[in-house]
Order: C-alpha cells, then sequence, then structure tokens
C-alpha cells in the first residue's frame, strides 16, 4: 500500500514539473517546437527539451497586436556575457531552446522601434517561459504610408506591399527588387519613387535620393513625406536656402507633421531667422506631444539669440529632463550654465543693454549628431560586437607577466586537445545565406558526420 501510494506522489510530482511557467495575464499561445537551429521551420507542439529551460516570447506594438514586421530579438547572460540572437518568424515569436539557469537581459529591436529591454530569470528546469513585450514607435520614424488600390494597377500594389514588408524588416536589397519593378509598372506614381527616395537614403546615395525624391514631388505636390524627407537631404548638405521653401512645402502639406516643423525650425536657425525659428521649433513640440523632444534644443538655441535668456534655460532643461540620457545632454548642460552664467553677470551689471546671446555659429557636436540621425532608425546589426569593440582598462604600472601567461596559456591549450580526442560527437551542419540584417534568407542543410575517437 505504501509502494503504491509513493509511486502516485512521485508521478504527479513529475508532471507538476513538466507543467510550463505563463508569466502572461492572457491565455498563452500554443507551445512551438523548436529546432536546433532556430529558423523558420518550427512547427506546433510540446517544446523539446534539454538541460535548461524554453522561452517562448512574443513581440506585440504598444495597441498590445501583434508586431506587423520581423523583430530581432537579443538574449544576454548577465553572468558569463554570452549572447544568442533570433528573429521574430510566424506570429511575431521568437523561440529559445536550451536556456540554462540564470538571469538574462531580453532586448528587442524591430525598425521603425525603439529598443525594449526585460528582465528574465531563467530558475526552472523544464519549464516553458512565455513572456510578452511590447515597443514603442521610434518618434523619428518615417511612416510608411498607402495609396488607395484605384490609383494604381493591381500588380503594382502587390509589388508596393511585399517591398513596404520588407523596408521595415530591414530587407533593402529586396525592397529594392521590388521597388524597382513597381516602379516599372507604375513610372510616375509619387509613392514608389519617394519609397525609392527613402531608400538610397539609407544607402547614403544622397544624388540618387534627391532624384527620386524630386520626381515623388513632382508627380505630387502635396507629398509630405517627400517633401520632408528631401528637406532634410538639402539640410544635411547644408543648403539651407534650397531646403527652407521644400519644409515649408512640407508644413503646409501636413500642419500635424511635429518632423517638418522640428526641420524647418533648424533650417531657419541655421540662417539666422531666430523668430521663425523660435515659432517652428515650439509647434514641433506642441505637436510631436513627447516625441518631439529635440526641437527643444533649437528653441533654446532660438530664444537665447533672441536675447530671451531665462525661457531658453527652461526649453533646454525641458530637454533635459525628458531625455536625461541622450548624448546631446553634456552639451546641453554646457550651454545651460553659459546661459545662467550671462543671466547672473546681466542681473549685476550696471549696464542695462547688452547684446543677446548669439548661439547660431556654435555647433553642439553631440546635438548636431543626435538630430542628424533623425530618418535613421533604431535598430542594431544581428551581429555581437567584436572582441576590440570593449576595451578593458588597464592599470598604470603594472607589468605584464608575459613568459607566465604563454606557459599556463600553453598548458591549456593542450589539456583542450587531449580532451577532444576523446569524443563521440554527431556534427549537423546547416549554411545559410545572409542578409544585411542577418536574417537567413535561403539554408541548406548537410549531411550529418559521425566522429568517434576514444
Amino acid at each position: 500500500m505504501i509502494s503504491r501510494f509513493s509511486t502516485v506522489v512521485c508521478l504527479s510530482v513529475f508532471f507538476l514539473l513538466l507543467r510550463p511557467a505563463t508569466f502572461s495575464a492572457q491565455a498563452a499561445p500554443p507551445p512551438l517546437q523548436p529546432d536546433r537551429f532556430g529558423g523558420s521551420e518550427r512547427t506546433i507542439g510540446v517544446p523539446t527539451y534539454g538541460r535548461g529551460a524554453v522561452l517562448i516570447l512574443t513581440v506585440l506594438n504598444n495597441t498590445g497586436a501583434l508586431l506587423d514586421r520581423q523583430a530581432v530579438v537579443k538574449l544576454s547572460n548577465k553572468k558569463d556575457n554570452s549572447i544568442v540572437w533570433r528573429t521574430t518568424e510566424d506570429r511575431s515569436i521568437a523561440t529559445f531552446e536550451d536556456v540554462p539557469f540564470g538571469v538574462y537581459d531580453i532586448e528587442v529591436s524591430a525598425v521603425g522601434y525603439l529598443p525594449e529591454h526585460q528582465e528574465l530569470r531563467a530558475d526552472l528546469q523544464l519549464y516553458s517561459y512565455h513572456l510578452e513585450m511590447k515597443v514603442k514607435p521610434d518618434p523619428y520614424a518615417i511612416e510608411f504610408t498607402t495609396q488607395p488600390a484605384s490609383q494604381i494597377s493591381s500588380k503594382a500594389r502587390k509589388q508596393i506591399s511585399r517591398a513596404i514588408a520588407d523596408l521595415k524588416s530591414g530587407k533593402w536589397k529586396a525592397a529594392q527588387k521590388k521597388l524597382e519593378a513597381a516602379d516599372i509598372l507604375a513610372p510616375s506614381n509619387s509613392e514608389v519613387s519617394f519609397l525609392l527616395g527613402y531608400l538610397f537614403f539609407h544607402k547614403k546615395d544622397y544624388e540618387q535620393t534627391r532624384s527620386s525624391l524630386d520626381k515623388a514631388i513632382a508627380s505630387d505636390p502635396h507629398n509630405a513625406q517627400a517633401l520632408t524627407l528631401s528637406g532634410e537631404v538639402r539640410f544635411r548638405s547644408r543648403d539651407f536656402a534650397g531646403a527652407r521653401p521644400i519644409l515649408e512645402q512640407a508644413v503646409a502639406a501636413n500642419p500635424d507633421s511635429w518632423r517638418a516643423h522640428y526641420l524647418l525650425a533648424e533650417t531657419c536657425f541655421k540662417l539666422n531667422e531666430f523668430a521663425k525659428s523660435r515659432e517652428q521649433a515650439q509647434i514641433a513640440v506642441e505637436r510631436g506631444k513627447g516625441g518631439g523632444n529635440a526641437a527643444q534644443i533649437v528653441l533654446g538655441e532660438a530664444l537665447a539669440s533672441l536675447g530671451r535668456g531665462p525661457e531658453a534655460i527652461q526649453a533646454l532643461k525641458a530637454f533635459l529632463d525628458g531625455t536625461p540620457d541622450s548624448p546631446s545632454a553634456p552639451a546641453v548642460h554646457e550651454l545651460v550654465a553659459t546661459l545662467e552664467r550671462r543671466e547672473a553677470d546681466r542681473g549685476t551689471s550696471k549696464t542695462t543693454l547688452q547684446p543677446p546671446l548669439h548661439l547660431a555659429d556654435i555647433d553642439l557636436s553631440l546635438a548636431a549628431e543626435s538630430r542628424s540621425s533623425a530618418t535613421e532608425f533604431s535598430i542594431q546589426t544581428w551581429e555581437p560586437p567584436g572582441i576590440d569593440a570593449v576595451k578593458p582598462s588597464v592599470a598604470a604600472g603594472v607589468a605584464c607577466p608575459y613568459q607566465q601567461v604563454v606557459d599556463n596559456v600553453g598548458d591549456r591549450v593542450k589539456q583542450f586537445v587531449d580532451d577532444v580526442v576523446r569524443f563521440s560527437a554527431i556534427e549537423d551542419l546547416l549554411h545559410e545565406q545572409l542578409d544585411e540584417l542577418g536574417n537567413p534568407v535561403t539554408k541548406e542543410p548537410v549531411n550529418s558526420t559521425t566522429w568517434r575517437q576514444f
């Protein structure tokens, strides 16, 4: 009797251990059957467990819907700094198999969205961790809009839709082929020309960018996205006089575009039109609803150049409060300190008339770098950082016992070789062709090889 009871208890505990853990308030999606390469040939079923756990991550947009594009997921072990990469597949899911015990940082990146982080504590064996992560839209990203189907043929529309899907996932070569095909089918379509212009802009081919955007604007003078990007290209080329009228057209075509107002404010500031710059920067801050926080910098610069120091300090501090970790923060702090000293000197000076602080020729290099990347998407490449990407600090005045290091390394290498010759393993090879972001385009399995050494 005692033996039967013990058996029942053991079986109950065993099945409880196999029950997946769920960390979502909603019902977890059906678990996936992971393959050993983390590829796209997954089938629905019970996860295959090795020595660790399984992480099934679903990526959502800020509204809670499945993300409409491919995302890159990086799983970093906080203890040994090892990194595993995956891309989302069907149903916006990324799966990690054989996750060892430990604490991990999960980072999700997608074209047009800001990177998002979340911590995972994998402390249960034979468990499936079902997590959901939401990513927020990048306020600087370009939104891809489509025209009514009646204005373009179905074949061209299909090519455009597929190209937009490739652009959203960072598949630039594939997108270019489809857009060139669409351009042949609809040579005077403003949308196709704009998308080609954006593609060339990403490739830093500014001559082709301007040509495609000029064609888009000629076909549709009210194409606000083409006008805005065309104005930015001229701004980057320091053609401020040429950028100003185009950006004014962009603002007129879409008054709600905070980015068009922001670029116009920058352009007017470079042209020493401080009143106009202040006006457009203020509109960008209001229309951006938090996304246009960078416009606080040019607003502060314009106000300072107009001699309105306290208001300029307030605008610059608003930028720092909104984005304290921005790369521009040190330069903005320095600018605030300069303005505060100027205001203090003005308060103690016997003279009441002082020239306004002119900032048009001051180049806030960090801020300029941050602002110049307004159209770049916040997505990281698939590959892990190189071995020389981060250089450790070295203590001064300490000699390196190189001979001891070399001898010990030699001993460890010999031990490694001795260990390697005693193993039994099956080698599976998979040849993958990758695109620019490391997403597998083709897969070709290679015959398995059995190695036996004793």
